[in-house]
């Protein structure tokens, strides 16, 4: 079992791409004042709806009533919102005419680019923002809060109406779902204070724009959710799969009651959004198995099911069923592979740009590290500590990682500073804080080496610590076995920065992890403290400087490669 059980820095690639397909404060703003502005044009003098939405009532439905707005992804900053306008049906309108009637009713709304009459709703086409709104036909009191009946009137077919409750579903999902810990969503906020989120909407001719900036900003407190957040981003995984085909993407309420139903998963968003997308493919191979297709039901109105429009074929269930097993696919690929792989597979998962401006997030946040960093049973080391939630009050106390400079590869012979460590306390404290490094004597007894899985970014690396105890001035040394390290395309194993380089052999070279100049390292120091953790942050960092050359990690002066050290270097190194 890998050291890093959660997948902390996976999830935090995942955060920074959920934020980078979220809306800024100001597009929430602008999307909030034209909702609201609904009542007044339909109310207008000239409105053919003037007389009958006196006592209209309009309510967010869909991802705004949830928290689970996103970009499209296939229209890259395009993003969509629901209203429902509740009004009895005028006496004598057919199903068709109330919106026909609506569609004219919008006519000449500000900033609009295109109105179209939809099956079910009239939804109004901004730059960057469609918004849908569906006219309900109250029941008859009494009845169930908003319970209400839509018409379904098709370019081919016959009209009808179905009777939903959007608001009881609404209720049911806020309630169903486990609440954001305070520290977790006080680290999200801390996230979206360091990332600059893109403003969509520009000022325009809206009538109150000015009014814009002035407007509190609407935060749905659900929205920071695991379960919501893993609602959000395959939301869009599938927008993106569906880009190009004709068949239709499963409906969003629908994937939102499974989301809602799938158990908080306390091994992070990774694993929430593999659960997620297992819970769905099980209900697919279950309904393609035994021919009972899907039928979610509207836990506040039990009439209303989900799936009255999708699925229309067994084809449409299979390929929602290996898109699924795809996703689930390359989440598991991720956490075995290196970042440069990473990269590409969030690039196929949730689009180029979103993952480019994800990744510079995150590389930033590991280049301006705020705070020390951090390498804890069965987590490894996390780049970036803000993004993961803390352990709990009273959990077992656990050190940091040593403060350490990593050095460039010539390293001078160590003094005896303090009484070493005993071999039997070494292999104690090991034992108990890394169980799956596993210890054999060598040499005679003269060499303790461990060896086991240790995590960087995101890759398993087989790795070797080798102590030489009974020489005074040795120290640990930290040896990667599988994968072998390797130079960037184009370069040289003497490039790769913090190497102890073997020139017989570069592939075998040990990791340079600190600096001995500075006394860093001494014998009374524990090995399971320092070196462990140490040679996760070297392997965490050679994983970013295979991305862009980049090596993030403090480094002691002076080059930080055997291929850029002068002779002077050399010389002095050497003295």
């Amino acid at each position: 079992m890998p050291l890093d059980k959660s997948s902390p820095n996976l999830d935090a690639l995942l955060l920074a791409t959920l934020l980078e397909i979220e809306l800024s404060d100001r597009d929430r703003r602008v999307a909030k004042k034209r909702y609201h502005y609904i009542p007044e044009h339909l109310q207008r003098p000239s409105s053919p709806l003037r007389i009958y939405v006196d006592d209209a009532v309009i309510y967010a439905q869909g991802s705004r009533a949830i928290g689970a707005t996103i970009v499209h992804g296939a229209d890259e900053d395009r993003f969509d919102l629901d209203a429902v306008l509740e009004f009895p049906r005028p006496m004598g309108w057919s199903i068709s005419r109330v919106l026909d009637e609506l569609h004219a009713a919008f006519e000449g709304f500000p900033d609009v680019q295109h109105i179209e009459r939809c099956t079910r709703c009239v939804q109004l086409q901004f730059a960057f923002m469609h918004l849908d709104v569906t006219p309900m036909d109250p029941a008859t009191e009494p009845r169930i809060e908003r319970v209400g009946a839509i018409y379904h009137s098709p370019d081919n077919g016959n009209d009808e109406l179905f009777d939903v409750n959007p608001y009881g579903f609404a209720t049911w999902f806020n309630g169903s779902v486990s609440p954001p810990t305070l520290a977790f969503q006080k680290q999200l906020k801390d996230m979206r204070e360091q990332i600059v989120q893109r403003d969509r909407f520009i000022s325009t001719t809206f009538r109150a724009d000015a009014e814009i900036e002035d407007l509190p900003v609407e935060t749905h407190p659900l929205r920071d959710a695991p379960q919501v957040i893993s609602l959000k981003l395959m939301k869009r995984f599938l927008n993106l799969r569906y880009a190009k085909r004709k068949e239709k993407r499963p409906i969003s309420v629908y994937l939102s009651k499974v989301a809602a139903q799938v158990p908080l998963n306390l091994n992070g968003l990774c694993s929430q959004l593999e659960d997620l997308a297992a819970a769905l493919a099980q209900r697919m191979v279950i309904a393609i198995e035994t021919g009972l297709w899907p039928a979610e039901r509207n836990p506040a109105l039990l009439t209303e099911n989900f799936n009255d429009r999708w699925p229309t074929s067994i084809q449409e269930m299979v390929m929602f069923r290996d898109d699924l097993e795809h996703l689930v696919y390359e989440l598991q690929r991720a956490r075995r592979s290196e970042f440069v792989e990473i990269r590409k597979i969030f690039r196929g998962l949730f689009g180029e740009t979103v993952t480019e401006s994800a990744v510079r997030s995150y590389l930033s946040q590991a280049s301006n590290p705020t705070g020390q960093s951090r390498f804890q049973p069965g987590k490894g080391f996390v780049a970036a500590p803000a993004l993961i939630s803390p352990a709990r009050t009273g959990a077992a106390n656990t050190p940091k990682a040593v403060p350490h400079s990593f050095h460039p590869g010539r390293l001078k012979k160590m003094k005896r500073r303090a009484k070493p460590r005993s071999p039997e306390a070494q292999l104690s404290r090991m034992e108990r804080r890394w169980p799956l490094l596993k210890p054999r004597m060598m040499g005679g007894g003269q060499f303790l080496q461990w060896l086991g899985p240790i995590r960087g970014f995101q890759m398993e690396y087989r790795v070797s610590i080798c102590w030489d105890w009974q020489t005074p001035d040795s120290f640990p040394l930290a040896f990667v076995l599988n994968p072998e390290i390797r130079p960037r395309p184009g370069e040289r194993y003497i490039d790769i920065p913090h190497l102890r380089f073997d020139g017989q052999a570069p592939e075998n070279s040990a990791l340079c992890l600190f600096d001995p100049d500075t006394g860093e390292w001494d014998h009374s120091m524990w090995i399971a403290d320092s070196t462990v953790p140490w040679t996760s942050e070297w392997l965490h960092h050679y994983e970013l400087w295979h991305v862009d050359g980049q090596w993030r990690g403090k480094s002691a002066p002076g080059p930080n490669c055997v291929g850029a050290t002068t002779p002077q270097d050399l010389e002095t190194t050497n003295a």
